[in-house]
C-alpha cells in the first residue's frame, strides 16, 4: 500500500487549519543555560546557581522538592516580591506554605489563577484559600487552566519559573525551568493578567 501524502488528508474543520488563538505574541530570548538535577537530600541553595539577569536554568527534581519549596527558595534569593502564580492542582501543605509567604510579606502581592475544579480536587486546600482570599494583597481567580507558571517581580529582579509540578506536595520526578529574562517575565505576566480579566473571582 502506498504512503498517503499529508496534503491529501482531508481536514473537515477550518478551525484546525487556523490553530488555537494566541492572546499574546511569542518571544525569543538567548542566554547560556545552566543545568541542574536534583539528588537525594539536595539543598536548593547548593544546586541552583546565582540568579543573574538573562539566564535560563533548566532543572529536574528527582522527587526531592515541590513547587512551593522552589517558590520559597526563589524568594529567599531575590527578596520580597509580587507573585503571579498558576496551577491546575492544589493540596493543603503547599497552600498553607503559600499563605505563610503572603502573611509574612515575602509575597507582597499574589495574583493567582487556579483551575475551576480545585474545590473538588482538595476541599481542605480550597477552604484555606477562602481564608486567604479576604487579604487585600491577594487576588485569586478560577478558570480552565493546566499551566504551572510563577512570575516574581521586585525592584531588582524579574524571575519566571515554569514547572511540570502543581501546587501540591510532589515526590515524583518533575521538571523546572528558571528564567531571569525581564522579557520572559513580561510575557508571562501579560497572558496571566489577560486571562484573569475574564476568570471567575474566587469565593465560596
Amino acid at each position: 500500500m502506498g504512503l498517503v501524502k499529508i496534503s491529501e488528508i482531508p481536514v473537515h474543520d477550518d478551525a484546525e487549519r487556523q490553530g488555537a488563538p494566541s492572546p499574546v505574541a511569542s518571544i525569543s530570548a538567548n542566554g547560556a543555560p545552566h543545568f541542574v538535577v536534583g539528588i537525594h537530600g539536595a539543598d536548593l541553595e547548593q544546586v541552583i546557581p546565582a540568579l543573574v539577569p538573562d539566564r535560563h536554568i533548566p532543572a529536574v527534581s528527582l522527587g526531592h522538592w515541590s513547587l512551593h519549596e522552589m517558590l520559597a527558595f526563589l524568594l529567599s534569593r531575590i527578596g520580597p516580591a509580587e507573585c503571579w502564580l498558576t496551577s491546575w492542582g492544589i493540596s493543603t501543605k503547599p497552600v498553607q506554605a503559600l499563605m505563610d509567604m503572603v502573611r509574612d510579606k515575602r509575597i507582597t502581592q499574589l495574583n493567582a489563577l487556579f483551575d475551576h475544579r480545585v474545590r473538588l480536587q482538595c476541599p481542605e486546600a480550597f477552604q484555606l484559600l477562602l481564608d486567604l482570599s479576604g487579604n487585600k494583597r491577594v487576588d485569586i481567580r478560577l478558570t480552565k487552566i493546566h499551566a504551572k507558571v510563577i512570575v516574581l517581580r521586585n525592584a531588582n529582579h524579574q524571575v519566571t519559573l515554569y514547572s511540570s509540578a502543581n501546587l501540591t506536595t510532589n515526590r515524583r520526578i518533575e521538571s523546572y525551568a528558571i528564567d531571569t529574562w525581564a522579557s520572559v517575565a513580561d510575557f508571562n505576566r501579560t497572558w496571566i493578567d489577560q486571562v484573569r480579566i475574564d476568570a471567575k473571582l474566587f469565593n465560596a
